[in-house]
């Protein structure tokens, strides 16, 4: 028995040292949750008891896709990954692939930080410059929130599907139409009562910037055409679409922002106060000299925003186009997308997709299941955070066929805003 065990154990071992070759990346797979907690060796992942069906180790310090049974294709038919399959000692092993941790922002792998960052409300009124506005969607929906938020622990909204509400950045992926340096983004806050939180005003925020790489392809989560979603704000089939086949390296963290002074829309307890001031203003998110990149024509890139730091009422919406509600084809480059050079993207508290749910009208009784409950929620302390790749999945909505309002501004006056051909992205 001895032997059969260490035997198998070897081969498990050989199995995961085989898949740690790849090179560190962030990637848009299936939740990457705490991607700089191990050094060498393995680790159990903590989601095991609901994940049974991921399982990885550190090896050199990469990152690849989870194996996930939510992919048919990784999984076989008892929920066990595919590299794993037959490795009967391997059924209750749950891991993930981990980067080596890193302290020193800038180094292979983690964002260079730097200040730098001025955001500016521009009124409702904005007329881009031309010259200057070298990409850009405009278009908006005029109902919804689409939140970013950062919410201390002691004020997490319980939502009773049996989760906290998670805080989340927001970004978008736009393709660079010719060499630029930004030199600011332009965003809008949202249309309705979420616009601006008692919170928000006067809270540190940040914008990160990603290079994109790779090719997009839409996972249709199980749902096509003519079947309802499985989660999102209406049963089309598309409400719970992702993408895979995309990797987000992280460049930069600009801080140094404070939200401007807008009229609070909620009320100190989230209760609509019936003002809009706070609604469909522009913000300019300026960045120093010092703080813009370089970036190549034909490239994908993503800008995200956030707050540094959480607190009550810590939030705004911004105002986008969403083309989830569609009843077409799963598509990026079709004639209901606002913009083909890119699509939104989304990072919700520690990554776990879906959220671990235990349904209720207020939170577990049991200690640990609150506790975890509690860290699914909120952001990793420090880099990690930075370290977290965006993802256009998420919970109850996802971000697949979302495009912010946004006005990317070069530093040099150039042409202006082209359009950009793109690859098809769906087989």
């Amino acid at each position: 028995m001895w032997l059969e065990f260490a035997c198998a154990l070897s081969l498990a071992v050989a199995a995961v040292a085989s898949v740690a070759a790849f090179p560190p990346r962030m990637s848009e797979s299936r939740s990457l949750v705490e991607q700089r907690d191990a050094w060498l060796g393995w680790r159990q992942d903590p989601r095991a008891p609901t994940r049974p069906d991921v399982f990885a180790a550190d090896g050199h310090g990469s990152v690849i896709e989870s194996l996930s049974a939510r992919d048919g294709n990784l999984s076989d038919e008892r929920g066990i990954p595919k590299v794993a399959a037959d490795l009967e000692t391997s059924r209750d092993l749950s891991f993930h692939v981990l980067p080596k941790p890193t302290v020193q922002d800038g180094a292979e792998g983690t964002p260079k930080v730097v200040s730098g960052l001025t955001v500016q409300a521009l009124g409702k009124e904005f007329r881009p410059d031309p010259a200057r506005v070298v990409v850009q969607q405009t278009a908006f929906d005029r109902g919804g929130n689409t939140s970013v938020r950062n919410t201390d622990r002691a004020h997490l909204e319980w939502k009773s599907r049996g989760y906290f509400q998670r805080n989340r950045d927001l970004g978008q992926v736009f393709t660079a139409p010719r060499d630029f340096e930004p030199a600011a983004i332009v965003l809008r806050t949202g249309p309705a009562d979420a616009a601006v939180l008692e919170g928000a005003p006067g809270a540190k925020v940040f914008v990160q910037f990603f290079e994109v790489t790779g090719q997009p392809r839409i996972h249709d989560n199980g749902t096509p055409a003519g079947t309802d979603a499985k989660h999102g704000f209406s049963k089309n089939h598309r409400c719970d679409d992702y993408l895979l086949g995309v990797e987000y390296r992280p460049l930069s963290v600009v801080t140094g922002g404070v939200f401007p002074d807008l009229p609070p829309t909620r009320d100190p307890d989230g209760k609509p106060n019936g003002t809009s001031a706070g609604c469909l203003v522009y913000l300019r998110w300026a960045l120093e000299r010092e703080a813009r990149l370089p970036l190549k024509a034909g490239k994908r890139y993503a800008f995200m925003v956030g707050f540094e730091e959480p607190g009550p009422e810590r939030g705004f919406t911004l105002a986008n186009a969403n083309a989830a509600g569609v009843n077409a084809p799963p598509s990026l480059t079709d004639a209901h997308d606002r913009y083909p050079g890119g699509w939104g993207l989304r990072r919700e508290g520690d990554g776990t997709l879906p959220p671990t749910m235990i349904p209720g009208e207020h939170p577990p009784a049991d200690a640990a299941q609150r506790e975890q409950l509690y860290r699914e929620a909120v952001f990793g302390e420090g880099s990690l955070r930075y370290l977290l790749s965006p993802t256009t999945d998420g919970y109850p909505d996802v971000d697949t066929y979302r495009d912010m309002e946004f006005y990317v501004e070069a530093a040099e006056a150039g042409s202006g805003a082209n359009e950009t051909t793109v690859p098809p992205d769906h087989e």
